[in-house]
């Protein structure tokens, strides 16, 4: 996986299509951890996108410092 630091910073610095980025590289593993979370296939569709949603809108409150970006974005899924 890439870094994702230079693509956060083109996010937050308003190229808001970078944000498509994380979600190709990310998409996979939150589906997979929603998908654990609950029944259906739809419902975790429907989390995972709540999770995107999420986290775009908090992106500038992600501290690589402190977790991954994956961790960060399974938080978001567990706490919805």
């Amino acid at each position: 996986m890439q870094n994702v630091r230079p693509i956060i910073a083109r996010v937050i610095a308003g190229e808001t299509n970078a944000f498509r980025i994380l979600v190709d590289q990310y998409q996979g593993v939150v589906w997979t951890f929603c998908r654990n979370l609950v029944r259906h296939a739809v419902d975790a569709d429907d989390l995972t996108q709540d999770v995107f949603l999420t986290a775009y809108r908090k992106l500038t409150q992600y501290n690589p410092d402190r977790a991954a970006f994956s961790t960060w974005l399974l938080t978001i899924a567990r706490n919805q």
